[in-house]
């Protein structure tokens, strides 16, 4: 009836019986910190929204500043008003230039990368060059050289990073938005990349790695249906879909056309952790966490390579079952392989 089908949609399957639940404490503690971080939501307050977001966070900042600010509104510290008189410089410039001073800094050089807010995130292009999050950026390091070229367009912390290679089309083809093979003998296979990224109003960008004489390029951009943070992004084998997870609540996973920028179906998942998701063909993915696995299938009528060209799809969702021979246990990663899946558990085991 519609009533158990809602409520089966919305709030998950009934629990296995019978089945022994594996302990994180029972595993080693590197187990256990994936876990926890995994599951951890990146929360920003409204004053770091409107600091941090540069696209719509102005009004965000306009509500702060209406309320007052806190020097007018709140009791002064004695360090304030019995200190700071007395810091101000007593020989000033009888002029002060309107304008600010041609000065510019260039980022050198990155050190490190997001390790415990992503997971999976370090990919290789077409060309070999090295992809991975660093903050809120998104860096290419060309090996061959050691140069590192960066994507500075997300306004908050990245969370996943997946990369896509196309080899049936070339970054030679510049509507693409690739870039070129350095010496145009061979063509390099076209790269696409999405990242997610934390805070209020998350956004899921599509770029280009560039090359040595090409900066890392915007293809598009993806945001309005999560909140709080996304956790993982995942293309589907043709590059036509991409999925992303919501980072808390129910985890809910969004279906994008993104070149149409279309946002084809969107379902809650579960109050579990994600910490893996991927696609097995076209028309199924699949993602994983704590204790869990939910396979996703297109029910839309239509034929495969029809499935993004669609307003609005239906993706109906069935939980796997560990049943009595294995045990209920955190599901670390996970990937597709035709319409074979493999996951990694928290024990070791595939």
């Amino acid at each position: 009836c519609p009533e158990v089908a809602s409520w089966m949609c919305c709030f998950g399957d009934l629990d296995e019986f019978g089945v022994t639940t594996l302990k994180i404490e029972d595993t080693d503690e590197k187990c256990a910190l994936l876990v926890a971080h995994g599951g951890r939501t990146l929360y920003r307050s409204g004053r770091e929204f409107a600091s941090m977001d540069t696209d719509i966070g102005c009004g965000a900042l306009m509500g702060i500043e209406e309320r007052g600010y806190a020097k007018d509104i709140c009791s002064q510290p004695a360090w304030r008003t019995d200190v700071v008189p007395y810091t101000e410089p007593s020989d000033c410039p009888v002029s002060i230039a309107d304008v600010a001073p041609d000065m510019h800094l260039q980022l050198e050089w990155v050190h490190g990368m997001n390790t415990k807010q992503s997971r999976g995130s370090l990919s290789y292009t077409g060309s070999g060059d090295l992809v991975y999050p660093a903050g809120c950026l998104g860096i290419v390091m060309d090996l061959e050289s050691r140069s590192q070229r960066y994507l500075n367009s997300h306004t908050d912390t990245i969370t996943c990073l997946k990369v896509y290679i196309d080899e049936g089309l070339s970054n030679d083809n510049k509507s693409a938005g690739g870039n070129h093979s350095t010496d145009g003998a061979v063509p390099i296979p076209m790269t696409l990349i999405a990242s997610g990224e934390a805070g209020k109003v998350p956004k899921v960008i599509i770029w280009t790695p560039g090359s040595r004489v090409e900066e890392p390029r915007v293809v598009t951009t993806l945001k309005g249906f999560h909140k709080e943070g996304i956790s993982q992004v995942a293309w589907s084998p043709n590059g036509s879909m991409i999925v992303s997870v919501g980072g808390s609540g129910m985890h809910c996973v969004a279906v994008y056309d993104w070149r149409r920028r279309a946002l084809l179906f969107t379902a809650p998942s579960c109050e579990f952790a994600v910490l893996g998701a991927t696609w097995a063909t076209d028309q199924r993915f699949v993602t994983c966490g704590h204790n869990h696995i939910n396979f996703w299938t297109c029910e839309t009528p239509c034929k495969e390579e029809e499935v993004a060209q669609k307003s609005e799809l239906f993706f109906s969702r069935e939980r796997g079952l560990f049943g009595k021979k294995s045990l209920n246990m955190p599901l670390l990663c996970v990937g597709g392989f035709g319409k074979l899946v493999v996951t990694g558990g928290a024990t070791g085991h595939l």
